[in-house]
């Protein structure tokens, strides 16, 4: 049993009998908060990390009539796979440690189903947002390369084979015969099907989307170098999303 049951915390036998959901629009009049298992306070923020270690999401939680715990998504949030959403460490229903995602699993389940493409990226961008700041082009691109080389051999069992990249549904770090030089710019450009990366030479990151939203682009990852300056600040014409 695990020491959370002992304390009779409502959150775990919930969530071992339903599965977090992730829903955009809460469909109840009423919330109820829960504290963390070990105390916490009730002023709307989940935030303690209880004594056995695992972790709650921040926000408020809502029952339905079945006792099916739900997370309302803040404001913002729109999409269900969320890339820059909020991490954590929690037990899943199956009792097991596992990391999440918007109440969303981010490793493969009992089953051994894989985690979505939008979970492992998103685990790629937290991973490197913890990184050290890079001083140059060559050890930023280093950077992306492991760190996408990495998740993709821990969450998956797809072979690290580029040149098969139509069939294989592995995330592969942008390549060098994709790569430009921007005009003006220390600044190198990687185009992919659905995204843009922009590595400076003082070896800050940006992960930008093609797909133009309410007349802007998103960025899905921003990183400075070791000298503090952001892409914008190394090539000022790309503060215009749309260049």
């Amino acid at each position: 049993m695990h020491p959370c049951e002992e304390q009779g915390s409502t959150f775990l036998r919930h969530c071992r009998r339903r599965r977090l959901l992730a829903v955009t629009r809460p469909p109840w009049p009423k919330t109820r908060q829960l504290d963390t298992c070990g105390g916490g306070e009730r002023s709307g923020q989940l935030q303690q990390v209880p004594p056995c270690g695992c972790s709650l999401l921040p926000g408020r939680w809502r029952f339905c009539w079945f006792s099916r715990l739900k997370r309302v998504i803040p404001p913002g949030s729109r999409a269900k796979y969320s890339l820059d959403g909020i991490f954590l460490q929690g037990y899943t229903s199956t009792g097991r440690l596992d990391y999440q995602v918007q109440g969303q699993s981010m490793q493969p389940q009992p089953s051994g189903e894989i985690p979505c493409m939008s979970d492992r990226l998103a685990e790629i961008f937290r991973r490197m947002g913890e990184a050290t700041p890079c001083s140059s082009f060559e050890t930023a691109y280093a950077l992306l390369c492991t760190t996408m080389d990495e998740v993709e051999d821990e969450l998956t069992n797809f072979p690290n084979e580029p040149d098969r990249y139509m069939e294989i549904k592995r995330l592969f770090p942008p390549q060098t015969d994709r790569m430009s030089s921007l005009e003006d710019c220390d600044v190198k450009r990687f185009d992919n099907t659905r995204h843009v990366t922009y590595i400076a030479s003082n070896g800050a990151i940006e992960v930008r989307s093609r797909r133009v939203q309410n007349g802007e682009v998103k960025t899905h990852f921003r990183k400075a170098g070791s000298d503090g300056r952001f892409l914008n600040d190394v090539c000022p014409r790309l503060a215009d999303k749309n260049a």
